[in-house]
């Protein structure tokens, strides 16, 4: 598939994935229906899981740079993009100029960055693109996209480069449905980007479209590309995303309002850590859709036949 590559995380998932479900299914009992110590210990462990993953997994929305030297293009035509139908009249982040071609002052491009600019874009819309169409994108001497802002149908889509893409893992990206296509819009019109570590607000054509956040269940977009996945899936995602990482803890804990007292001081500290904004209302709903869900199984699991749990030799 062009734009896409195998990875060491992707070999490394799919091995241990394979290897935890065979284990699972030939002990189901044991993990299914333990007895009271046990019981204590996986819910203990889930615990401590779910809050390393939700404290580490939030690290990586953190910006990064890249360097030493940096590339712009406008509107450019690459073979796994689109070619924007409009036209790009200007680009600036902050006071710096984006012009195509190797970037003069590559240290004032890092520290636009670094302290958050505003990205500001004149530009003339086109028509509707299916795939992502770049309105600007700015990458490093090795080929690292370090700033993308794009068009996606009527979407506007913008990203910069974070820890998640050094490690392997997909790059989040913000998504605003701003209606970029022509005879929606002024015949030029500008779009300002107001930045900041775990957010940006859109204003395009003089409208205001309000602010996008990474939140903790954002988390989602480390594993599964932001580019092309519907705006109206990334809420669902965001609750899936806390909601399974609290089913286990919830399913094995014996107390578990203990449990919930927990994991939601975690997600309202979260902010103070890492670069996300506080828990949205997806986030609550994912964790409470967690809890419930992990209670509603186990009681379910208790009442199964006794032949459904015995296990297997394979």
């Amino acid at each position: 598939i062009p734009g896409r590559h195998t990875s060491v995380v992707d070999v490394a998932t799919n091995t241990l994935g394979t290897a935890l479900g065979a284990v699972l299914v030939n002990q189901r009992r044991r993990w299914l229906m333990p007895g009271p110590r046990e019981s204590r210990r996986w819910a203990l462990g889930f615990v401590l899981l779910a809050s390393a993953v939700l404290a580490a997994g939030v690290q990586l929305f953190r910006i990064s740079t890249g360097g030493p030297e940096f590339y712009a293009s406008l509107r450019p035509e690459l073979g796994n993009y689109e070619r924007f139908g409009g036209e790009i009249l200007d680009a600036r982040i902050g006071t710096l100029k984006l012009t195509p071609g190797r970037l003069a002052d590559a240290k004032a491009f890092t520290r636009a960055m670094t302290e958050l600019r505003t990205i500001t874009i004149r530009a003339e819309p086109g028509s509707a693109s299916h795939g992502l169409a770049p309105l600007i994108l700015v990458h490093d001497i090795h080929q690292r996209e370090i700033l993308i802002v794009a068009a996606q149908g009527t979407d506007l889509v913008a990203g910069w480069r974070t820890w998640a893409e050094e490690l392997g893992f997909e790059q989040p990206l913000l998504r605003w449905r701003a209606g970029l296509v022509a005879g929606q819009q002024d015949p030029s019109f500008e779009i300002e980007l107001e930045r900041a570590t775990e957010s940006a607000a859109l204003t395009a054509g003089g409208q205001y479209f309000g602010r996008r956040s990474w939140t903790p269940g954002s988390l989602w977009s480390l594993l599964i590309p932001a580019r092309t996945t519907p705006a109206y899936l990334i809420e669902p995602l965001e609750c899936v995303a806390i909601a399974l990482l609290a089913f286990p803890c919830f399913y094995f804990a014996r107390r578990w309002l203990l449990v919930a007292l927990w994991l939601a001081m975690l997600l309202a500290l979260l902010t103070r850590i890492a670069p996300v904004a506080p828990p949205a209302w997806t986030d609550w709903l994912g964790l409470t859709g967690g809890a419930l869900l992990g209670r509603v199984a186990r009681f379910a699991v208790a009442h199964l036949p006794s032949t459904w749990l015995e296990d297997e030799t394979v």
